[in-house]
């Protein structure tokens, strides 16, 4: 089966196993990893040094048949480190979005539990009644909407925007100056392969810092574009 989706939001069980089918799990678990990724690179948190943002999110391994997998730092994730997000990550101006990852990461990793448990023979059936309610939850999506319905009904999201400013990036990995660096061959590539055709304007790519600088200027994020969301 040919790879499908974005790397960094694929759920756990398709990364570990490509040629996987779809299930709805999969896809709420995307949008569990698609909404904690944006939350700590995007929204003001406490920082924990116990958090690997590349190692959850960019993981891969490729093996002697050029097969492509991942997930380990998910799974580490999930079974190793859970106190990363169940303790230690909090989104200091906006508890409702910190219980909300946290609820949704329960849900997921009773999923984890779940299917490492089927894969391991040592471990088959030791799986707790509260992780086999909450794998029966994920066969549809209306667990994660009523997460989501509470946080919106909350009176404790901060009054101010949450948004981290642009000196006050919130990711540990050294991304930024990736992309500079990235950007600044770009520009050499461009210069040297690529001749302008005559009267049109050359495109200049746009780095991922300059967008962010582009989203400080509009101001304030209002209350119509902030996600707001909560734990059961």
């Amino acid at each position: 089966m040919t790879f499908q989706g974005t790397w960094q939001f694929t759920s756990t069980a398709q990364l570990l196993d490509p040629g996987k089918a779809y299930e709805v799990s999969d896809e709420l678990e995307s949008f569990f990893f698609v909404t904690l990724y944006e939350g700590v690179h995007w929204v003001i948190h406490n920082k924990p040094d116990t958090l690997n943002v590349k190692h959850i999110f960019d993981d891969m391994q490729v093996n002697a048949n050029g097969r492509q997998t991942g997930g380990a730092g998910k799974q580490h994730l999930y079974t190793r480190t859970e106190g990363v997000i169940l303790q230690d990550l909090e989104f200091v101006k906006s508890p409702p979005f910190t219980d909300l990852i946290r609820g949704l990461f329960r849900l997921f990793q009773s999923l984890a539990y779940f299917n490492q448990a089927k894969s391991a023979t040592s471990r088959k059936g030791i799986v707790s009644s509260e992780d086999r309610k909450n794998v029966k939850k994920l066969k549809n999506c209306k667990a994660i909407v009523k997460l989501m319905k509470n946080a919106v009904d909350r009176k404790d999201w901060p009054k101010v925007h949450d948004k981290a400013a642009n000196d006050n990036y919130p990711r540990k990995e050294e991304i930024d100056k990736e992309d500079r660096v990235g950007f600044a061959n770009l520009k050499v590539t461009t210069a040297t392969t690529d001749a302008p055709i005559p009267g049109a304007a050359i495109p200049l790519p746009t780095s991922r810092a300059s967008k962010r600088g582009r989203e400080e200027d509009d101001g304030h994020t209002s209350s119509m574009k902030r996600s707001r969301v909560e734990t059961i």
